[in-house]
């Protein structure tokens, strides 16, 4: 269910009969303008999972994506509960985000956030 999904450029999906994208969310959209934006409201997507901010700020990081506004002040807003989550789950999505060539930018979000 594409509505459930974290981001816009996640809820997008491919019918291999038809060989086409199938889209409900804007991923499309986000996608040709390079923005990670979340389904829906920011603040409820991210109280589902925090993960899902760190997932944010990788995706920018690897894609050389934007965060979209209301997204990146959403994970402003709730960066101290990231502390709910496994040290395992931050440690995975921190790797990618620091052995990534781009990891000066990941870096720099990861700060300001």
């Amino acid at each position: 269910d594409a509505s459930r999904r974290d981001f816009t450029i996640n809820g997008m999906f491919f019918d291999p009969l038809e060989k086409k994208v199938i889209e409900y969310v804007g991923g499309r959209k986000d996608l040709e303008k390079k923005i990670i934006r979340t389904i829906g409201d920011p603040q409820k997507r991210f109280s589902e999972d925090y993960l899902r901010m760190l997932r944010a700020i990788r995706f920018s990081t690897q894609l050389n994506f934007a965060i979209a506004p209301k997204t990146s002040q959403a994970v402003t807003k709730h960066a101290s509960k990231i502390k709910k989550i496994s040290d395992e789950r931050i440690a995975a999505e921190l790797e990618a985000i620091l052995t990534n060539p781009n990891r000066a930018a990941g870096t720099e979000l990861l700060i300001n956030s």
